[in-house]
């Protein structure tokens, strides 16, 4: 058979079908293997851990779950009395929705203000999800005494 030939023979229509036979064929065969190799068992489940995120992505009308204060990490606590401090409320007034320990890249604490210049250096914290008067806020903080506001 020439495979060059321009016009459609015979063998060419026959050649056709085979080849959309093979090709579904091999996509049959390897679409279950390329499923067990990304790690799905079959239910859903694909062996990665997904850490629900302490802010909504998008907005929502349901009320937050808070969290209760007691017992709350050192820097979280500053975080909350800094809050307190900068909305003028009392730390009753205030609902922790979330926090969740990090590394910064920098001594900015991932807030960096324009035109400021930072230690480069790995700096472990907290991210502080808060809820003053309807309106969300976030604090980061480091493991010692420094906090940073990081929404207006």
């Amino acid at each position: 058979i020439d495979w060059h030939l321009t016009t459609i023979g015979y063998g060419t229509l026959m050649l056709l079908p085979l080849a959309r036979i093979a090709v579904a064929l091999a996509i049959s065969t390897m679409l279950p293997l390329m499923l067990i190799a990304c790690g799905g068992d079959g239910d859903g489940n694909t062996g990665i851990q997904q850490t629900p995120s302490a802010v909504a992505s998008t907005p929502s009308t349901a009320l937050p779950t808070t969290i209760p204060k007691d017992d709350l990490p050192k820097p979280v606590e500053q975080a909350i009395e800094m809050a307190a401090r900068d909305e003028d409320v009392n730390i009753d007034d205030i609902a922790v929705t979330g926090y969740s320990e990090e590394q910064w890249n920098d001594a900015s604490l991932g807030c960096p203000e324009p035109g400021g210049v930072y230690a480069q250096v790995i700096t472990d914290g907290y991210s502080v999800h808060l809820i003053i008067n309807s309106t969300e806020y976030e604090y980061h903080t480091d493991m010692g005494t420094a906090v940073v506001r990081c929404t207006p």
